[in-house]
């Protein structure tokens, strides 16, 4: 009993941590994206820490860009936010514009520029890298399982338990929607114990039995909410039942299907791809 509960404690004290450790991917910077009807997005260049209005170019759409809307600026009336398009590799050095109308072009990255503010709260959406990835822990709900036949069991037997756990994995992640995350993970279990599964129960009465749950799997999700994936564990019971209980240590399975296995909380990320490098859509 003194082993259960401290184990007990742990997966409680491990679960508040994590409830308490959310740290997802930060977004490098913002997008432009196209609306139905917008035409086009005018950007201003900078004339000593102000919108030069005399010309403009038009937003392209393909680029990324960087913004800091505190340092918002009003002039005649009008409120614009400077931007920066960040390349590392450019070399060209911007010149005053001399027309209208033009497309933004590679001159003008890095370049401190202007856009109204009333566009980027409209328009302006977050620009994660394509490729991220995350050391993640959190909970693990597993309430389903799949045990396979063992010994004088028919077949298979699907049943659930309650639980409660803890996972550590790492998630790899496409522009912070689609992930893949690999995780092993510990908890405990109340499991149902009765003559079907368990041989010193020998009559219709059934008992409950506390287990040490432990496994790992694989789980793929949209967003970190629709998953689904494939869990692989077993069961360690604490009491004198373990000793007849027949899936004692034996694997299960469970499979998850448009339901949360995962409460996402990540320990760090690590994001790739992040050189700077202005990106397509």
């Amino acid at each position: 009993m003194k082993t259960f509960t401290t184990l007990l404690l742990c997966c409680i004290l491990l679960g508040s941590k994590c409830a308490l450790a959310q740290d997802d991917v930060q977004p490098l910077g913002y997008k432009m994206v196209v609306k139905q009807n917008l035409l086009s997005i005018q950007v201003y260049q900078d004339d000593n820490g102000a919108p030069n209005l005399d010309c403009y170019r038009n937003w392209n759409f393909i680029c990324w860009f960087r913004c800091d809307p505190s340092q918002a600026k009003t002039v005649g009336g009008v409120t614009y936010v400077p931007i920066v398009i960040p390349e590392t590799n450019n070399l060209i050095i911007s010149t005053a514009w001399t027309k209208s109308g033009d497309p933004i072009g590679t001159s003008d990255y890095d370049q401190k520029l202007w856009i109204l503010k009333a566009d980027f709260e409209q328009y302006a959406v977050n620009y994660y890298p394509r490729f991220t990835s995350q050391l993640a822990f959190g909970g693990l709900t597993v309430p389903f399982r799949i045990r396979p036949a063992v010994k004088s069991t028919p077949s298979t037997i699907f049943n659930g338990d309650f639980n409660v756990g803890s996972y550590l994995g790492y998630r790899v992640s496409v522009a912070n929607s689609f992930g893949i995350t690999v995780v092993g993970a510990i908890g405990i279990s109340s499991l149902s114990q009765n003559a079907s599964n368990n041989t010193a129960i020998t009559d219709n009465s059934g008992q409950s039995m506390f287990a040490l749950t432990y496994g790992g799997g694989i789980i793929v999700d949209w967003a970190k909410k629709f998953q689904v994936g494939v869990i692989v564990g077993a069961d360690n019971g604490f009491d004198k039942l373990s000793t007849t209980y027949l899936y004692q240590n034996k694997a299960w399975f469970a499979i998850s299907l448009n339901y949360s296995f995962l409460t996402f909380t990540s320990a760090s990320s690590n994001s790739q791809n992040a050189s700077g490098t202005p990106a397509t859509h």
